[in-house]
């Protein structure tokens, strides 16, 4: 994994640090618990690496429009270094299963997963290249693919952090 991925890897690892699996799969009424949190990071994970697996056919993914709204999100992300406050996981990416505490180990296996497709699509369609058209932020190459789930899971990582303090005083 190169550095955004690895530091995403230590920094979920850290949030979880000294959660139990009963820790793992408690939660504040009407909110996520930290493995529900796991396995949202991890669809995202695995629908990034299904898409650029998917594009391993084609010579050029091509671009998706850039308008205003793509620019800001943009912006925010890979400028400002922050992530979206106060947005509803897209139905892709929400969890269907019941909570499972083996999730920390499916989410690190996956995030490998990831690594591995950006580094093969960066290898075969160049450095620069669109890899793929994220939904909010049009095409990114491989460094913004990283970055993106890097700044993802840092904003679930201070929410895991929450969470394990609350279970911890519960």
């Amino acid at each position: 994994m190169r550095s955004y991925l690895d530091e995403l890897s230590k920094m979920l690892d850290s949030a979880t640090l000294g959660m139990n699996d009963e820790a793992l799969v408690r939660a504040p009424e009407g909110k996520w618990c930290a493995a529900e949190v796991l396995e949202h990071l991890r669809l995202t994970y695995t629908g990034t690496a299904k898409m650029l697996e998917k594009n391993r056919d084609k010579a050029v993914v091509e671009d998706a429009p850039i308008d205003e709204r793509v620019h800001a999100a943009r912006h925010l992300i890979f400028d400002e270094g922050k992530f979206f406050e106060g947005l509803q996981a897209p139905p892709f990416a929400t969890p269907k299963t019941p909570p499972d505490a083996q999730v920390r180990t499916r989410v690190q296996e996956d995030l490998k997963r990831l690594a591995a497709a950006i580094d093969e699509a960066e290898q075969r369609l160049g450095k620069d290249a669109n890899l793929g058209n994220h939904f909010a932020l049009g095409p990114l190459n491989g460094e913004q693919w990283r970055h993106f789930h890097y700044a993802h899971g840092a904003h679930h990582a201070k929410q895991i952090e929450k969470l394990r303090a609350w279970t911890a005083s519960a």
